[in-house]
């Protein structure tokens, strides 16, 4: 049987021409290696709305997975293969937010923050509480077991109880039996594009003169 594979890019307007570059050639790799692969813009005004309308479009094309990648994201070409011989309902890359403290995304089980650089014993691949949807590839018949909608940003009471689209959707697919899983090798080569390109094991440049600035700001 084939495995069919909807690359899909959930943003506004806008994306970074080293994403296009990343996400052609992982196309291209699929499709040379027998997959069926496609890749489509997720658009909308919400970052839930395209995640949303991402998975609605690889349940209808009858896709076995969606690959979520978000528009500013640089990876290797055969990136998706690896996330896919993981063979995991739910599996994704961990990468660094794009602004300082340049903080990395995960939650690991303990309900630590990952730190990167395979601190904490953060390597292989490892089941985690939730990870940031920008480089993750999800079986599509998850969707079918999870309760509209599968991603929803919650604002909670107060400011402290704010969570992303992305963390929401790690926590309702925990509560209906599923394990998310975070490929700390894979992750290593998946770069966040902020003002700088940020790695995995690497924080930039930070001077010391704004770093006393932002406290102050803060």
């Amino acid at each position: 049987m084939t495995i069919s594979v909807l690359i899909a890019t959930p943003c506004g307007d806008d994306m970074r021409s080293q994403t296009t570059y990343s996400i052609i050639a992982a196309e291209q790799y699929l499709t040379n290696k027998g997959y069926r692969a496609g890749w489509a813009e997720a658009n909308g005004t919400y970052p839930d709305q395209g995640q949303n309308l991402a998975a609605q479009m690889a349940a209808e094309t009858k896709c076995n997975y969606l690959w979520l990648v978000d528009s500013d994201m640089k990876f290797p070409h055969d990136m998706g293969e690896r996330l896919i011989k993981r063979n995991h309902d739910i599996v994704g890359c961990d990468y660094r937010r794009r602004k300082y403290p340049y903080t990395m995304t995960g939650v690991t089980m303990e309900g630590k923050q990952t730190e990167g650089g395979g601190a904490n014993g953060e390597i292989g691949c490892k089941e985690v509480r939730a990870i940031a949807t920008g480089c993750m590839m999800i079986k599509v018949p998850v969707f079918a077991k999870i309760p509209w909608p599968w991603f929803c940003t919650i604002y909670g009471t107060k400011p402290g109880e704010f969570t992303t689209g992305d963390v929401a959707f790690c926590q309702k697919a925990r509560e209906h039996g599923f394990k998310i899983f975070c490929d700390f090798y894979a992750s290593k080569e998946v770069y966040h594009l902020g003002v700088v390109p940020l790695s995995y094991d690497e924080k930039p440049y930070f001077p010391k003169e704004l770093a006393r600035n932002v406290q102050v700001l803060k």
